[in-house]
């Protein structure tokens, strides 16, 4: 007899245990028996943009119907910052919104009706059971970096009236949740330094300046140096590589203040061999002195671009000019004179040869005459 009473007070403690257990399932298993609808499958919502507050940002909606929806039925999107749970209380997240949305996809003809919370699309046409997608424009989210939900329902024509609200579903053919979220944008910034290498050479130049070297040219023959009658020349070379966005001037200053070439013997006024101003062939017995540029060549092997422009009056072969009408014009003033440039913007290892050239008149005083030419690159970034 104390056997048996022992064991009906184990069957006691079992049985209500089972009764338990029962209590705490039940509830958690009687909404998805009571359901109507079919768990949507491979739905998911694309944004362009996961930026906080960003806008305007496309919504691709995506998901595979079970059931095919005709002719005036469709789906509806809820967006809540609680949870994805079907039929539970949806607060729209702050600073989210869709009122501005618009139907993005032009081969779905539908109609949208758009709310701050809410997208409502109502089809002409039949939803096939494969996958489908539908881009919305025009959306806002939200203000805070963090996760947000989206609820998304199917319905017959007949029963998409019957939702309204997030927590008012009416019957719906297939629904689900999504989990989105709102981020941080990841900031980069990159600065490119300005650079500019400018210079002058003897001999063609090589890639980035690297033969550059100070240039004397000497104009005539003869210890000491003889001009004739005849047209003398000297040639030279400039190469320059930028990134100024807006190109770079190459001006040059000539150190006689009066633009051509200057008797050593004389005083600074003097320039008794003249610059020629405007373009001008010499032909011999001038008694000027002037320079003409060559086209623009990119150095062989550089890799280089972009061209190096003559202007006028330096621009025509074989004739030359030296632009000077007073001491604070053309080559003689502060900042010379603006003989080339790089209009189209940035340029790599552009160069082109410059040529001096002078000639003696019947008049022309005996005497060495000289010039200081001096080139300078002005970038505008």
């Amino acid at each position: 007899m104390k056997s048996l009473r022992i064991l009906d007070r184990r069957a006691g403690f079992s049985f209500a245990s089972i009764v338990v257990l029962l209590a705490m399932v039940l509830p958690a298993a009687f909404p998805a028996f009571a359901s109507a609808y079919t768990v949507l499958t491979a739905r998911s919502i694309a944004m362009s943009n996961s930026a906080a507050l960003a806008t305007p940002v496309n919504y691709k909606v995506s998901f595979t119907p079970s059931i095919a929806i005709a002719s005036g039925g469709g789906f509806i999107v809820d967006f809540c910052q609680e949870s994805p749970v079907l039929g539970q209380t949806c607060t729209t997240p702050a600073g989210f919104t869709a009122a501005a949305a618009v139907n993005g996809t032009v081969s779905t003809a539908g109609t949208l009706t758009a709310s701050v919370g809410r997208l409502k699309f109502v089809g002409s046409a039949i939803i096939p059971l494969s996958a489908v997608s539908y881009e919305f424009t025009g959306v806002t989210n939200p203000n805070a970096v963090g996760t947000f939900y989206a609820r998304i329902y199917t319905y017959t024509s007949a029963n998409i009236a019957g939702n309204t609200g997030p927590t008012v579903l009416g019957t719906a053919q297939d629904a689900g949740g999504i989990a989105l979220s709102a981020t941080n944008v990841i900031a980069i910034t990159a600065t490119v330094q300005e650079t500019m290498t400018f210079c002058t050479t003897v001999a063609i130049p090589t890639a980035n300046c690297a033969n550059s070297a100070a240039v004397s040219l000497v104009l005539g023959s003869g210890v000491p140096v003889v001009l004739g009658t005849t047209v003398q020349t000297g040639t030279g070379y400039m190469s320059i590589s930028t990134n100024a966005n807006s190109g770079a001037l190459v001006n040059m200053t000539n150190s006689n203040n009066c633009g051509g070439l200057r008797r050593v013997a004389a005083g600074a006024a003097a320039c008794d061999i003249a610059p020629t101003n405007t373009s001008t062939a010499l032909t011999g017995g001038e008694g000027k002195f002037g320079l003409t540029i060559g086209a623009s060549t990119i150095i062989g092997g550089s890799g280089g671009s972009g061209t190096l422009t003559a202007l006028a009056p330096y621009n025509t072969a074989a004739q030359y000019g030296m632009t000077y009408a007073g001491v604070s014009t053309g080559v003689s003033s502060t900042y010379g004179d603006t003989i080339a440039n790089t209009a189209s913007g940035p340029v790599s290892n552009a160069y082109a040869q410059l040529t001096f050239a002078a000639d003696a008149s019947n008049v022309t005083p005996a005497g060495v005459y000289s010039a200081n030419m001096n080139l300078i690159a002005t970038g505008t970034f």
